[in-house]
């Protein structure tokens, strides 16, 4: 499967002659980039504004001369990183998270050129069950986990009382959390992701049996590089 990103980015100077000054448009930068996968093609267009301290983002999906579905995210510059990431092919889907206002996001386009949104913004995967798990990049702790197949979500817990590390799958087909307490105790509780039932569990596993050994396959952060530049 063939890929191509392209990115160009314009500092917006003048407007047809006529400094931006004039329209109080002086500090704004705008990005593209383009990715293609097949007959797929996706842009994302970022436009920045960095004395408001903001980033305006618009995702659109393409099928040859055909615009299939886009969507707008307005993202400020609050909770760390923020603006979109460079798009990522995940198990025959292209992936976008975005990071900003306290709210990550990742963004699931299929080859048709439809798209899914979900809470997340770390992107751990998983090949056997052609799932997408997620970690919520939030104030809020919080996972989800996206099925592939038939593009639902299966799951979406926000808050539940630790905040996630890294996602895992062992003992067979079970998922886990490693997270950490807030309050920095040193401590790194294991919770099961039960699908079944849509919900996280506390159990007494420890680090000694949940471990990069079993860490789910997942896009690295810094590879993601949400920006809005």
């Amino acid at each position: 499967m063939n890929t191509r990103v392209k990115t160009t980015m314009i500092t917006l100077s003048f407007l047809f002659g006529t400094p931006l000054a004039s329209f109080g448009q002086e500090n704004i930068i705008e990005t593209s980039t383009e990715f293609s996968m097949e007959y797929l093609n996706v842009i994302v267009r970022q436009t920045k504004n960095s004395e408001e301290g903001t980033c305006k983002a618009k995702i659109f999906a393409n099928m040859g001369v055909w615009m299939m579905e886009d969507i707008t995210l307005k993202l400020e510059a609050v909770g760390g990183s923020y603006g979109v990431s460079t798009p990522s092919e995940v198990l025959g889907h292209v992936v976008i998270t975005s990071q900003g206002s306290y709210n990550g996001s990742t963004i699931v386009i299929d080859d048709t050129g439809h798209i899914f949104k979900t809470i997340g913004g770390e992107v751990y995967y998983d090949e056997e069950a052609n799932l997408i798990l997620n970690i919520y990049l939030s104030d809020f702790s919080g996972i989800s986990v996206f099925n592939l197949e038939d593009h639902s979500i299966l799951m979406e817990t926000i808050d539940f009382g630790a905040r996630p590390i890294s996602i895992h799958k062992a003992f067979g087909d079970r998922y886990f959390i490693k997270a950490e307490y807030d309050e920095n105790t040193g401590d790194y509780p294991i919770w099961e992701i039960e699908l079944e039932f849509g919900m996280m569990t506390l159990t007494d596993l420890s680090s000694q049996e949940i471990n990069d050994s079993n860490m789910l396959s997942h896009v690295p952060l810094e590879d993601l590089n949400c920006e809005c530049k």
